[in-house]
C-alpha cells in the first residue's frame, strides 16, 4: 500500500511535454475521453518531467526503507527498552524512528511542491488548453469586438498567455511593449494575403489608398482593397495634376499645421483600382511669423487662422473646395534592414518627409476609369467625374445588405455622473434632434438609479454601459473622475465594438447635422479639434512627454487638442498611434497623472491626446472650424443648423431638453419634411 501511495503521489507531479500524453490529473478526473489533442499540459518541458520522476523514486525509497523494520523490533518485549536495544536502535535504526520518518516524508513532499487540485480547477485547465489550441489553429484572437481595453493581445509565435483575472489583464496592458511601426493593422481587418479590405480611405494603413476590388463578392466582401500608391517614376506626372495637388496641399498644411510644404520629388501614378494621378514628396517647415501671405486674425475661441489677403481663399471657401484631388497625406515609410543580414524587421516613418497622393482633374467619367479588370456589366464604375475631380460612385461603394448595420452607422458615445446628468440629457436630446438616425451609447460614471432608469427609456439610447460604475478590473486611479483616465479606455472599448464612433463630453451640445464629421472620418480615419489655449506646454507635465518618448523642451507643438470632441474609424492608421497609445497611458498612473501634476499644470487625457497627435510621424489634422466655444458663433435660433456643429456649452444649454420633452417631438429633418409637404400642398391648391 505504501508503494502504491508513493507512485500516485509521484504521478501527480509528472508534467510531460506538449507532444506526450496528457497529465495524470486529467485522466484521473475525466477518464480517457479527453485526448491529448484537446488538452495539453503546457509549460513543462521533458527535463522537468524527468526531474519530477527522480523525486518520485526518492520518496518511494525513503518510505519503503522507513517501514522495513525487523520483526523482533516489535515482538521481542524484553529486548524493547533495554540498554542493548537502545544502543542498537541509536546505532542502526535512527531512520526507523517515527519522528525521523515523518520529517523525511514531509521534506520530500515539500520539495515536490505538491498541491491537490480540485475538479473545478481541472475543468478550468481544460478550458485553457482548448483556448490555446483554438488560438494556434485560428492564427490569433480574431476580431476585437467587445474586448475590454486592458486586455493585451499576444503577437508572438508561441502560445498566447491566458489572462485569468482582471488584475492580470490590467497588468498585461501596462507591460505591453510599445510598437516600433506605425504601419500596423488588426488581424481581424486583413485577409490571408495581408491586404486590408476597405470602403473608405480612412480604413487604410500608411502609404495606401482604398481602391476598387478586381473581383468582388457582393454578398460578403467590402467593395475595396487598400493598395500602395502605384508610382511610375519613368513618366512625368500631368501638369494639371501637379498644380491642383500642390495648391490643395498648401492650403491643408496651412490650416491643419500652420506649415509651408516644399516639394522635393514628383511621380506619375497609374491605374490600380484608383484613377490616374500624381504623387508628391515634400518636406515642411513652420510658417514665418511675419509672412504677409499668411496674415493672422486673432480669435478668442481658438479657431484656425483666417486668410486676409487675395487671392488666397477664406476658410469658408476652403471648406467647400477641399477633399477634391488630394486623397492621402502620409509620412514616408523607411525600411531598415536587420544587422544579422536577415529580412527587414522594422518599418519606421520619416517625420520630415511626407507624401501626398492626388487624382488628376477630370472633364468626363472616362477620365476616372480604372481599367477593364475592375469593370463588369452588372456593376457601376467605382469612380466618376464630379465638379472637375474624380469621386467615388455611391452605388458601387455601398455595403452589402448582409453587413452588420452598427459597424457602418456612426455611434455617438458619452459618459456622465450625477453632476452632469442635466448636460447629458440636453446632449442626447440635441442628438435626437440633429442626428435621429444615430444611436447614443452612455457610460455610467456615477449615476443614480433613477437617472439610469431614465436614460434607458430615452428612444435614441442604444445602451447604458458600466451599469455598476467603473469596473474593478481597472487600476484605482481610473476611478478618480478628475484624472479622466476613464475616457481613453471608453473610446478604445467602443471603437473596437462599433468601429465608427463620435465621442462628446456630456456638457457639450450638437448645434447642427453631423454629416461633416462622418465625411471627414471616412476620409481621414479621425476627427479632432483644437481649443482652450494657444500653447499646450503650459498645461503638460514633463513626465508625460518622457512616457511617450519625447522631450518637452524640444518637441514642436501648438494649441492643445480638445478632449471633449473626438471621432475615430476602425481600422485606421490612427488606432495604433493615438487610440491605443492613450489607452495604455490611461492605465499607467505615472503617465496619465504624474507626481506633482494638477489642473494648474496638466490636462491629463487632453495632454496625452495632444502629444500623440503632435507626434512628427502622426501630425493629426484638426477641424476646429466645426467647434464653437460661445453661443454667439451659432445661429440666433438653435432650431436652425449652424456651421459650427459642436458647442462646448459646459452644461449651460437646456434648449434641446425642453424642445424634445414631448414623446411625439420631431427631429429637424422631420420638421423640414413637414414644411416641404405643406408648401407643396399650398402650391397644388
Amino acid at each position: 500500500a505504501t508503494v502504491v501511495v508513493a507512485v500516485v503521489v509521484g504521478e501527480f507531479q509528472q508534467r510531460p511535454d506538449d507532444t506526450s500524453q496528457c497529465c495524470w490529473l486529467f485522466r484521473h478526473f475525466w477518464g480517457s475521453t479527453k485526448t491529448r489533442n484537446e488538452v495539453r499540459c503546457a509549460g513543462h518541458s521533458k527535463n522537468e518531467g524527468n526531474h519530477h520522476r527522480t523525486k518520485s523514486i526518492t520518496i518511494i525509497v525513503i518510505m519503503i526503507f522507513s517501514h522495513s523494520r525487523r520483526k523482533s523490533f516489535y515482538e521481542d518485549k524484553p529486548y524493547y527498552g533495554s540498554r542493548r536495544h537502545r544502543n542498537h536502535h541509536h546505532q542502526h535504526h535512527c531512520l526507523r524512528h517515527p519522528l525521523v520518518v515523518f520529517c523525511l516524508s514531509f521534506l520530500a513532499l515539500g520539495s515536490l511542491r505538491f498541491r491537490v487540485r480540485t475538479k473545478q480547477a481541472a475543468q478550468t485547465l481544460i478550458q485553457r488548453g482548448r483556448q490555446r489550441i483554438q488560438r494556434v489553429k485560428g492564427g490569433g484572437n480574431g476580431g476585437g469586438g467587445g474586448a475590454r481595453p486592458p486586455t493585451a493581445k499576444s503577437s508572438s509565435s508561441s502560445a498566447p498567455t491566458l489572462l485569468t483575472s482582471p488584475k492580470e489583464k490590467a497588468k498585461a496592458a501596462l507591460s505591453r511593449p510599445k510598437s516600433k511601426s506605425i504601419l500596423k493593422s488588426s488581424s481581424s481587418s486583413t485577409n490571408e494575403k495581408g491586404v486590408v479590405p476597405c470602403r473608405y480611405d480612412g480604413h487604410c494603413p500608411v502609404g495606401t489608398t482604398c481602391g476598387a476590388r478586381p473581383v468582388r463578392n457582393k454578398a460578403t466582401e467590402l467593395p475595396g482593397l487598400c493598395q500602395p500608391f502605384p508610382v511610375l517614376p519613368s513618366q512625368t506626372a500631368p501638369r494639371t495634376c501637379l498644380e491642383a495637388c500642390q495648391a490643395e496641399l498648401e492650403l491643408d498644411e496651412h490650416y491643419y499645421h500652420e506649415t509651408v510644404p516644399t516639394i522635393v520629388d514628383q511621380f506619375a501614378t497609374t491605374s490600380s483600382g484608383s484613377p490616374q494621378g500624381c504623387l508628391l514628396h515634400y518636406t515642411y517647415q513652420r510658417e514665418p511669423p511675419n509672412d504677409e501671405r499668411w496674415k493672422e486674425l486673432t480669435a478668442h475661441d481658438g479657431e484656425p487662422r483666417k486668410f486676409s489677403s487675395d487671392p488666397l481663399p477664406s476658410i469658408a471657401t476652403w471648406v467647400t473646395t477641399r477633399f477634391r484631388h488630394l486623397k492621402r497625406r502620409d509620412p514616408i515609410i523607411v525600411t531598415r534592414g536587420r544587422d544579422d543580414g536577415g529580412d527587414d524587421d522594422t518599418s519606421r516613418a520619416n517625420g520630415q518627409t511626407w507624401q501626398a497622393f492626388c487624382t488628376a482633374p477630370c472633364t468626363s467619367d472616362a477620365d476616372c476609369q480604372v481599367g477593364s479588370d475592375y469593370m463588369t456589366p452588372t456593376t457601376p464604375p467605382p469612380f466618376h467625374c464630379r465638379k472637375g475631380s474624380c469621386q467615388k460612385t455611391a452605388k458601387y461603394w455601398q455595403l452589402p445588405k448582409s453587413n452588420n448595420p452598427p459597424t457602418e452607422e456612426m455611434v455617438l458615445v458619452t459618459g456622465a455622473n450625477s453632476a452632469y446628468f442635466g448636460g447629458l440629457q440636453n446632449l442626447v436630446s440635441s442628438a435626437r434632434y440633429w442626428a435621429p438616425n444615430h444611436r447614443v451609447v452612455v457610460y455610467n460614471l456615477g449615476l443614480g438609479e433613477s437617472q439610469k432608469n431614465m436614460i434607458e427609456s430615452w428612444p435614441n439610447v442604444l445602451s447604458l454601459e458600466w451599469k455598476t460604475g467603473i469596473p474593478d478590473e481597472y487600476p484605482d486611479h481610473v476611478k478618480v473622475p478628475q484624472v479622466y483616465a476613464w475616457k481613453p479606455l471608453i473610446i478604445k472599448e467602443t471603437l473596437e465594438k462599433y468601429k465608427f464612433i463620435f465621442w462628446l463630453d456630456a456638457g457639450s451640445t450638437l448645434s447642427g447635422p453631423v454629416k461633416p464629421v462622418e465625411n471627414i472620418l471616412k476620409r481621414n480615419g479621425l476627427f479632432l479639434v483644437k481649443g482652450q489655449d494657444a500653447d499646450m506646454t503650459k498645461w503638460a507635465h514633463p513626465d508625460m512627454y518622457q512616457w511617450f518618448g519625447f522631450d518637452k523642451e524640444t518637441m514642436t507643438v501648438g494649441p492643445s487638442f480638445s478632449g471633449n470632441t473626438q471621432a475615430y474609424l476602425y481600422p485606421s492608421r490612427f488606432v495604433e498611434t493615438i487610440v491605443n497609445k492613450q489607452a495604455a497611458c490611461a492605465l499607467d498612473k505615472k503617465c496619465i497623472s504624474p507626481r506633482g501634476s494638477d489642473l494648474t499644470n496638466h490636462r491629463y487625457d487632453q495632454t496625452a491626446l495632444s502629444i500623440s497627435s503632435y507626434n512628427p510621424v502622426v501630425r493629426a489634422p484638426h477641424h476646429t472650424e466645426y467647434l464653437s466655444a460661445s453661443i454667439s458663433d451659432l445661429r440666433s435660433s438653435l432650431s436652425n443648423p449652424s456651421f459650427r456643429i459642436v458647442w462646448t456649452a459646459r452644461q449651460s444649454c437646456r434648449y434641446y431638453t425642453e424642445l424634445m420633452k414631448s414623446p411625439s417631438a420631431k427631429s429637424y429633418w422631420d420638421l423640414l419634411a413637414d414644411k416641404k409637404r405643406e408648401a407643396k400642398s399650398k402650391n397644388g391648391a
